[in-house]
């Protein structure tokens, strides 16, 4: 079980002997983590954990070597990672690496990295343009039963066309319900495949991926 958090870098604890392995930032290795503030976590297909933080960019890490590299925005590099907390990582069924990153000052990125073409593309909000990404943050991903691909962050839910990157919006506006729109979890149900669970502010919503409703 893997555990982290801000200002407790990453934790990991053996069920069967029920003791935890701590990693945190050591100022004297370079290969130790880069920032303890883990604000999110990621374990993909391979066994490798990703964890992005507040001010150092990504950790990959790899148990089995028990080292840490780290990926961090390169202003020389307009492929390199965006800038700025990175509140999301995700890898997709095609292999697609996602990192929602903050940079503060309401300019927030959604990265792709394909890794089969090493192609980059950054997706963002764009004022005008309804079939942009909402504002805010990019926190939880997941593919339905379709192969639609969801993305949820503070300001609502986007659902993506990967391959030219128009979204359709998904937003509570009745009054009061603004913290409906702060989500913090994304799953489909493994027994309905129909239905989405979004977990936010507000609750726990159930989303019908036939009605949009």
């Amino acid at each position: 079980l893997w555990v982290s958090g801000p200002g407790t870098g990453l934790g990991r604890f053996d069920m069967r002997i029920e003791e935890f392995t701590k990693y945190r930032n050591d100022p004297r290795d370079p290969n130790s983590l880069s920032d303890n503030m883990a604000v999110s976590s990621y374990l993909d297909r391979t066994g490798m954990m990703w964890l992005g933080t507040a001010t150092k960019g990504i950790n990959v890490f790899n148990p089995g070597a028990v080292n840490f590299r780290n990926v961090r925005h390169d202003p020389e590099d307009p492929e390199s990672v965006s800038p700025g907390i990175v509140w999301g990582i995700h890898e997709d069924n095609n292999g697609t690496l996602w990192v929602g990153s903050d940079e503060g000052s309401g300019v927030t990125h959604l990265t792709q990295f394909d890794g089969a073409t090493k192609q980059v593309i950054k997706h963002r909000f764009e004022p005008g343009n309804p079939n942009s990404l909402l504002p805010g943050n990019y926190r939880c991903f997941v593919e339905d039963y379709k192969g639609q691909f969801w993305v949820a962050g503070n300001r609502g839910l986007s659902r993506m066309d990967r391959a030219t990157g128009f979204v359709n919006r998904f937003r509570h506006q009745t009054p009061g319900s603004g913290r409906k729109n702060v989500i913090f979890a994304l799953i489909v149900d493994n027994r309905d495949p129909n239905t989405l669970w979004l977990g936010s502010l507000g609750g726990l919503d159930k989303f019908n991926l036939e009605t949009e409703e």
